[in-house]
């Protein structure tokens, strides 16, 4: 085995590895699944070229260099692809047109050798290279090469220029990690071209899924929300520095042996026993700095701090819902207020009016009790923390929020439509934050309608319980629904991008699931269901 055959072997292991667990995360997202096809196209390099350079048959290794460069002339066509649908870029007809040419490359290295690669080119320690360029690489390829990966680099760092917050720091290590793959894998061009430069910078090639790993883990990368101990990445990590150490022990027993010159087998056996007797203290002490410095803290410390991230987001979102609530509650309160006003008003010149006596005795505490119910129910939602199941009425609910929008919605020029038709409306659930949840949803409709529109609340199902929140808005954009549960995702100028992410942690917290259907121009629908 050679150092490049290491290298390619650690590539291709690492690219693995990074492609399937994104997927796994995300298999309906075309992001993941792009992404997957940059992982493949390196890992079909990386297996390939650690087989091509190894055997002595030249025949052999021309026959898996033309398998490893279906990696990589598709490598550049997939991160371009995976770059636009990260940035949300469409570029789908241009995108089409670089497949078709990628699978023109492929056909000429396939079948017509002079004009890609031709033959094999034997350098440094006997490795056996893909060969040498012909009229189309020189020409056409190179280009094509650099040329796409610089484009989409551009893009990345034109999108990094106007991002903030999180959407940043994504986009930094994106690139970061990117970059660093793609150095590594230049100096492999250095042999196509007869430059005696040792292809050692493909061990880079091989760093690039850590770093990601790293984006992924603490600032949810590609979306994916990590609890550590309860994925695969750290039993993937701790494999790969497994793989790596015991890499290292061989490179480490076969350059001493050509340098040195000892050929004794019983020194290569004392040697490789030293290294694993170490093998565990060492193993552990990378485990500790792993935590320390990679993950910034343990496992349980890592899920702590999600823990109170999702505790102050939906806080954060509570108290906006909250102002939603007040404002509906202001509305409420004036009504006994103006009857309690006249009524005192009234006192110094018909106090004596056992009439007016007997009505101000009945109505004055009637409408005392009723501001006392709304600021208590007030008070009440601003302090729930904890999910508190009772058993209650789904229509009940829905009631409560909807007199709470009633006047926004006069105010607007928007019909409410109420369609219950459930046969049993009653769930167990925590009432306050199923408020808070449909308060999000029904203020989302009104928005999205801004006047004239028409809002449908409804209610259906025996079995199980359906509700369905309906409005007659411009719809949402198909690129934009999957993402429509992602923290921080918003298409408002001053959103947060937090409302429907909190209302989907509420339905769920209540064993519910919510979806949406929309269709540009003719409105949207969420429903919820129980």
């Amino acid at each position: 085995m050679t150092l490049f055959g290491v290298s390619a072997l650690l590539a291709g292991v690492t690219s693995f590895f990074m492609g399937i667990f994104v997927y796994l995360n995300g298999q309906n997202e075309k992001v993941n699944r792009t992404w997957l096809g940059v992982t493949f196209s390196v890992t079909i390099w990386g297996f390939g070229s650690f087989i091509a350079t190894h055997p002595s048959n030249i025949g052999f290794s021309m026959l898996f260099w033309k398998l490893t460069y279906i990696g990589v002339i598709y490598v550049p066509v997939f991160f371009f692809h995976f770059v636009c649908v990260f940035l949300k870029i469409d570029r789908s007809k241009f995108i089409k047109f670089l497949y078709l040419l990628a699978s023109f490359y492929l056909v000429s290295y396939l079948f017509f050798d002079d004009t890609f690669l031709g033959g094999i080119n034997t350098i440094f320690e006997g490795l056996h290279w893909c060969g040498y360029p012909g009229p189309i690489f020189i020409t056409f390829y190179v280009s094509f090469y650099l040329g796409l990966n610089l484009y989409s680099f551009y893009l990345l760092f034109k999108k990094l220029k106007s991002s903030s917050g999180i959407e940043k720091t994504q986009l930094f290590y994106l690139i970061i990690g990117s970059a660093i793959g793609w150095i590594g894998s230049e100096g492999c061009f250095a042999g196509v071209w007869n430059i005696p430069i040792y292809p050692l910078s493909n061990f880079l090639t091989a760093i690039y899924p850590i770093i990601l790993g790293y984006a992924i883990v603490r600032h949810q990368l590609l979306e994916i929300d990590v609890i550590i101990k309860k994925t695969l990445i750290y039993s993937v990590l701790i494999t790969i520095i497994t793989l790596l150490y015991f890499l290292m022990v061989y490179a480490i027993e076969r350059l001493s042996s050509v340098y040195i010159g000892y050929h004794s087998p019983l020194l290569s056996v004392a040697i490789i026993t030293f290294f694993i007797l170490i093998f565990t203290p060492l193993k552990n002490r990378i485990q500790h700095i792993i935590d320390k410095y990679f993950f910034r803290g343990s496992i349980d410390q890592i899920d702590a701090e999600k823990r109170l991230l999702e505790s102050e987001l939906e806080r954060s979102e509570r108290l906006k819902s909250l102002a939603t609530l007040a404002s509906g509650m202001a509305h409420e309160i004036k009504n006994p207020l103006t009857s309690i006003k006249t009524f005192s008003e009234f006192v110094k010149t018909k106090g004596g009016d056992p009439e007016f006596k007997e009505k101000f005795e009945k109505i004055v505490p009637q409408e005392i009790d009723k501001i006392t119910n709304i600021v208590n129910q007030l008070l009440d939602y601003s302090k729930t923390d904890r999910t508190r199941l009772t058993e209650c009425n789904i229509h009940d609910i829905l009631d409560y929020v909807l007199e709470l929008h009633n006047n926004e919605l006069m105010r607007r020029g928007i019909r409410l439509q109420k369609a219950y038709g459930a046969q049993n409306p009653n769930i167990t659930c925590d009432a306050n934050k199923l408020k808070q949840a449909f308060i999000n949803l029904v203020l989302n409709a009104i928005e999205a309608m801004g006047e004239n529109g028409v809002l449908t609340v409804g209610t259906e199902g025996a079995d199980h319980l359906v509700v369905m929140v309906k409005d007659t808005g411009p719809g949402i954009s198909p690129a934009n629904i999957p993402h429509l549960f992602d923290p921080f995702f918003t298409t408002k100028d001053s959103g947060t991008g937090l409302g429907l992410f909190v209302t989907h942690q509420i339905i769920s917290s209540n064993g519910g699931k919510i979806s949406v259907s929309s269709e540009e121009g003719k409105g949207t629908e969420f429903k919820v269901e129980f």
